[in-house]
């Protein structure tokens, strides 16, 4: 089981590098739709046609041949087109992409209170709000929680089937065939559908996609139109109405009229659902096609062709009752399953490796969990934490979008428990590089941003209508999603919007300027990122010559060692983020080597993450309480002071978490310092205003040389002093062995 699992793991990762691809062929290479990017996606295709061959186990092989073989190269092919779902949304993210090319999921193009066939189910934006226009109230709440609640007891009620339908099999041997038949239908349509459903689940959770459904209660059809059409696997139904169904209508209406044209691309649709079903069972069986599976579609092709005509030529003058219809649908279903569909898997033993995988997986799972119980080492607990944080995140969005708790000190009672998990986590890890940034995110920002958000504020109440995953990030990770456009904030002017990366302008029109532009954008950010990865190597590789160097050069690349290593690891969780969720961000650091004074290097350039947290936790609140006893000025240094001050006995707090001693004070005096000498220089230019100005490099040379002098002298100490740095530097070489075994160990399985 084991090695079927990395081979999954293989699989579905070169799927994903090969859905990047396609995206970037649109986004990036702008290959025009038609047949130059069909050329160009064709390896891809190849791709997902062979990668299914080397998975053995029905219940991972069957999911992934479907995704791929089938709906996949469906869904390539329409988007060589620029046609399917995945180009409803030409904005979407690479991971929205993603998910659409290797998931049987469509998104929503109307809001569901517009679709009467979803009449009766909240859009997204009512689920959340309550209504069309955001306002909570109760009726809306108890619609909503009555929709979650009868959708959830349904999947349960299926589950429940699905395990009854799974247990009838130990007793094979004493039932009559009728039975094991009958049972063999139900096991293929639960099985079916609780594996989209969970699929589609999933996306819809993190994501916070609006999906079409992929089954809609086919036991309740009426008719073969309606079975077909409207409830059986209709993510399918889709694909086939517009790569087979369309094109076939509008070649054959000019030659045999639109009536016979509707019958000739229902019959190819049919048609070609059947060769790709006898495609699917190839991977199961391994054995060439018998045709009964094509014979079957071609069976109910020409039947719902038939009764469509019929039903005109009636014109509902007479119509069975809906009950007796249904039966009557539902039998012809089964017994023309049982005739055609069912006898190729039976012969060929399909069922019984199905059956028999059940238990394997569950001793599999078992075994799995007692070993990762067991298991010892920084990983382990690394994955540890960051799972207990991500479920912390997802209660702490449940609060508000789920039981509506109100903001202020009732909301603020229900985070705390979370707040205590984000600070007692980080004490389970003892590496540098994974405790250093874990201690950063949940135990600084994450606590702050909770608290915030229990009072409406913060980075996490900008976007009320956010999805799960978009939560969960921006509480875990030093992210600010920007909320104004780019070009409207002189600070960024030069910097394209999400908006006018991907279309090329603010009205959405590709032009080659427009398309320079993002390239010399992204390439300029690109190449200044890999200088400063080479920087930091090379900061790193002088630490082998310490011994021979002078401190002072030492003391200098320790401030180079703690400014680039913080700016890359953010800028990667950003770059991570950005490149999956599509999220415009706003920036973390903004060059803080080129600051020109104190409150250039604190205030615009330094770190925008913690000064916009402290903005809003720290120095607004505090101006607001002084303003009215010391007057606007004096409100405005005491909320400086605190805020720095804040900072400083937070930085106390991280380093304890890597010393494990107790704290000296010289970092919180470092920041009062700087507080200080923040609020003089304000004070200064103001008294001065504007009459006397240094020029540009002179003020960047003695602002970094304060920086630089006051934090050799305050800030590094309590670091040196207890080996936090020589603990860093001789993590690299561990970590680049255990990347180098693992990358080994993967490659030999």
């Amino acid at each position: 089981m084991e090695g079927e699992i990395m081979n999954v793991i293989r699989v579905w990762l070169i799927a994903t590098a090969s859905a990047c691809y396609s995206y970037s062929l649109t986004r990036i290479f702008h290959i025009p739709k038609g047949i130059p990017r069909l050329i160009f996606i064709l390896p891809v295709i190849y791709l997902f046609i062979v990668l299914p061959f080397s998975l053995s186990s029905f219940h991972l092989g069957g999911p992934t041949i479907f995704y791929l073989v089938w709906l996949g190269t469906f869904k390539l092919i329409l988007y060589s087109f620029d046609l399917g779902p995945l180009c409803t949304h030409p904005n979407k993210s690479l991971l929205h992409f993603v998910s659409i090319a290797l998931l049987p999921i469509k998104v929503k193009d109307e809001p569901r209170s517009s679709n009467g066939q979803n009449k009766g189910y909240p859009s997204q934006d009512s689920r959340i709000n309550g209504g069309p226009d955001g306002q909570i109230n109760q009726g809306s709440r108890t619609r909503t929680r009555t929709v979650v609640l009868g959708g959830f007891f349904l999947s349960c009620v299926k589950l429940v089937a699905f395990a009854i339908v799974v247990r009838i099999y130990d007793y094979r041997e004493e039932l009559p065939s009728y039975v094991i038949l009958a049972n063999n239908c139900c096991h293929l349509y639960l099985g079916i559908e609780i594996i989209l459903a969970v699929s589609a689940a999933l996306v819809r959770a993190t994501l916070g996609l609006d999906l079409d459904p992929q089954f809609n209660e086919p036991y309740s059809a009426t008719s073969l139109q309606d079975f077909w059409g409207r409830r059986w696997n209709l993510m399918v139904s889709n694909i086939l109405r517009l790569s087979v169904y369309n094109p076939i209508r509008r070649v054959t209406a000019p030659l045999v009229g639109r009536r016979w044209a509707m019958v000739a691309g229902m019959l190819a649709a049919f048609t070609v659902s059947g060769l790709m079903h006898e495609v699917i069972f190839f991977y199961f069986t391994h054995a060439w096609p018998t045709w009964e599976v094509t014979w079957f579609f071609v069976l109910h092709g020409v039947c719902t062709a038939t009764e469509v005509a019929v039903k005109e030529a009636v014109g509902g003058r007479f119509r069975l009752h809906r009950v007796v219809s249904g039966l009557l649908t539902i039998g012809f279903v089964g017994l023309t399953g049982v005739w055609l569909f069912l006898p190729q898997i039976l012969r060929n033993g399909v069922d019984a490796k199905a059956i028999n995988e059940y238990p394997v997986m569950i001793d599999f799972v078992k075994q799995n969990v007692l070993r990762l119980a067991q298991m010892e080492g920084e990983i382990i607990n690394f994955i540890r934490v960051w799972l207990i944080a991500i479920a912390s995140a997802c209660y702490s969005y449940g609060l508000t979008r789920i039981f509506h708790i109100p903001k202020g000190i009732p909301r603020l009672i229900f985070i705390l428990p979370v707040i205590y998990l984000f600070i007692v986590l980080p004490f389970s890890l003892s590496s540098f590089h994974l405790g250093a940034p874990t201690t950063f995110y949940l135990v600084w920002l994450g606590t702050f941003k909770l608290i915030l958000y229990s009072f409406d504020l913060g980075p996490l109440c900008i976007d009320p209508n956010k999805s799960l995953l978009h939560f969960v990030s921006i509480v875990l990770l030093p992210i600010k999603v920007k909320h104004e456009p780019r070009s409207s904030n002189p600070q960024n002017e030069g910097y394209p919007s999400q908006d006018s990366k991907i279309n090329g302008g603010p009205d959405g029109q590709m032009n080659q300027d427009s398309r320079t532009r993002t390239r010399i954008v992204v390439l300029g950010r690109f190449f200044w990122l890999c200088l400063k990865l080479v920087a930091f190597a090379i900061v790193v590789r002088i630490y082998d010559y310490r011994e021979e160097l002078p401190s002072y050069v030492i003391l200098a690349n320790n401030c180079c060692h703690l400014y680039l290593g913080i700016e890359i690891i953010l800028a990667v969780s950003a770059a991570l983020v950005r490149a999956t969720l599509g999220l415009d961000l706003d920036q973390q650091f903004n060059e803080p080597y080129l600051a020109t004074s104190l409150q250039d290097f604190w205030g615009r350039r330094w770190n925008l993450m913690v000064s916009n947290i402290l903005r809003l936790s720290v120095y607004n609140p505090i101006r607001r309480v002084t303003s009215p006893l010391v007057g606007q000025r004096w409100a405005m240094v005491a909320g400086m002071l605190a805020a720095f001050t804040v900072s400083g006995l937070m930085h106390e707090v991280t380093f304890f978490y890597f010393t494990h001693a107790w704290p000296t004070w010289e970092v919180t005096w470092f920041f009062v310092l700087h507080g200080v000498c923040t609020a003089t220089e304000l004070a200064v230019k103001k008294a001065v205003g504007g009459r006397f100005q240094l020029h540009w490099v002179v003020s960047g040379l003695l602002t970094i040389g304060f920086v630089g002098v006051t934090g050799v002298w305050l800030f590094l100490p309590q670091i040196l002093r207890n080996g936090v740095d020589v603990k860093a530097i001789n993590e690299y070489p561990v970590m680049i062995d255990f990347v180098k075994q693992n990358v080994l160990h993967l490659a030999r399985h």
